[in-house]
């Protein structure tokens, strides 16, 4: 499990939680970390005497990344719900490019991203907004119902049933998978039962397991990061 690690800088106070507003709390939350990233960064404690890799380092990469998740939930929306739900979302996805993209040895920067989400989740508590489901990147997407469409998440599309219809509604132009939903789909499934699942479908015509592979292949390519 990665560390949580402990925090010089408490979680506000309900007090405080509830007079201010989700968009002003977040950089807050940010800065507190880059804060103690910044401390790390100039403590020799925190410095690997092999390597001299401090573990600031990848503190401050994981509040970069995070930054970007701030700026997409802020962006996208206004509702104090919708953005923490946005930012939880891509910050979830924050989190998975840089353990593809970043060596995190000691864990240090996992366990920014995951005092970020605990710190989120808290003050969402406080304020009485329900986060229980969120957090999740999304798979897929849904064009209907028409006012807010259907977003797919991991526990959505659990049996060869669900990706059927997923698939089923891809083939008339109403549903798209993400980038993060077809590596979900291969690692859960299989390219051998995803194929099944296409054939009665009738999704992607392919006469062979190899040109449904590069279908995929070229899907996957096309697809949106995120949805």
């Amino acid at each position: 499990m990665w560390p949580f690690r402990k925090k010089k800088n408490p979680v506000p106070s309900k007090n405080n939680s509830l007079d201010q507003k989700i968009p002003d709390f977040l950089p807050k939350i940010l800065e507190q970390e880059s804060s103690e990233a910044t401390k790390h960064l100039s403590d020799p404690f925190y410095t690997d005497i092999l390597t001299n890799h401090n573990i600031g380092e990848d503190e401050k990469v994981a509040v970069y990344y995070s930054e970007d998740a701030y700026r997409k939930a802020v962006t996208d929306h206004s509702d104090e719900k919708e953005i923490l739900i946005c930012f939880l979302e891509e910050l979830a996805l924050q989190k998975r490019k840089y353990k593809e993209l970043y060596y995190d040895q000691e864990g240090y920067g996992i366990g920014t991203f995951n005092d970020i989400e605990l710190r989120v989740r808290q003050i969402a508590t406080e304020k009485g907004i329900d986060l229980s489901n969120t957090g999740e990147p999304v798979l897929a997407f849904r064009i209907y119902p028409e006012s807010k469409g259907t977003k797919y998440v991991a526990k959505d599309l659990n049996t060869e049933q669900d990706v059927e219809q997923l698939f089923d509604y891809c083939q008339i132009l109403e549903a798209s998978i993400s980038k993060v939903g077809w590596e979900y789909l291969i690692n859960h499934f299989g390219y051998e039962v995803l194929f099944k699942i296409n054939n009665k479908s009738g999704w992607i015509d392919c006469v062979d397991i190899d040109e449904y592979k590069s279908e995929i292949s070229v899907k996957i390519n096309d697809a949106a990061e995120n949805i």
